[in-house]
C-alpha cells in the first residue's frame, strides 16, 4: 500500500523530564493503533535533522515529529511533499502541522508567584545555549514583563546547562 507505518521523532535527548513523558505518551498512543515509532536522537545536530528529513523523503517513515529543533522551519517545510511532518512548537507554515501547549500564563503566572513572595534575586537555567530557544525566549520575556516593572533590583541571571 506504499506506506511503513512508522513515525519518525525527532528528540533531541531524554534527560529532561518533558521529553521523557513526552515519549512515554506517544509510546502509549502507539500501542493502540498501527504505528510505530522510531526515536531518532539529534542531541540538536542540524545534520543529523537533515537527515532525518532525508530518511522521510527515502520513506523510512510515513510522519516525522520533532519534539524540538535546531533546523529552521523553511529547510524542514521543504521536505513536507514527502510525508506530514509536525512540530511541537507554534508554527505558522502552511505546509506544517503544529501542537503545541501556550505555555506564556503559566510562566508569567510562577514570575507573579515569586514577586509576591518577595524574592529579588532569580536565576533562570537553560538547558541548551541558544538564544533562538522558544523557552529562552519565553522566560526572558515573561521574566521582563512581570518583573521589571519593579522600582527595587532585581537580578536575572542566565546560566546554560552544558550536556
Amino acid at each position: 500500500m506504499g506506506s511503513s507505518y512508522r513515525v519518525g521523532v525527532v528528540i533531541p535527548h531524554v534527560r529532561h523530564t518533558y521529553f521523557t513523558k513526552l515519549i512515554n505518551g506517544m509510546l502509549d498512543q502507539a500501542q493502540r493503533s498501527t504505528y510505530n515509532l522510531l526515536l531518532l536522537s539529534s542531541q540538536y545536530d542540524k545534520g543529523l535533522e537533515i537527515q532525518y528529513l532525508e530518511q522521510l523523503r527515502g520513506q523510512a517513515f510515513d510522519h516525522l515529529i520533532f519534539t524540538s529543533r535546531s533546523i529552521d522551519l523553511e529547510t524542514i517545510a521543504s521536505y513536507a511533499k514527502y510525508g506530514n511532518i509536525v512540530c511541537l512548537e507554534k508554527v505558522n507554515h502552511p505546509q506544517l502541522s503544529s501542537v503545541y501547549v501556550d505555555r506564556k500564563p503559566a510562566c508569567r503566572e510562577a514570575f507573579r508567584w515569586l514577586k509576591e513572595l518577595g524574592y529579588q534575586h532569580l536565576a533562570l537555567i537553560f538547558t541548551r545555549k541558544d538564544k533562538r530557544s522558544s523557552t529562552y525566549q519565553l522566560g526572558q520575556k515573561s521574566f521582563k514583563q512581570v518583573l521589571s516593572e519593579e522600582k527595587r533590583t532585581i537580578v536575572l541571571k542566565l546560566e546554560f546547562i552544558e550536556r
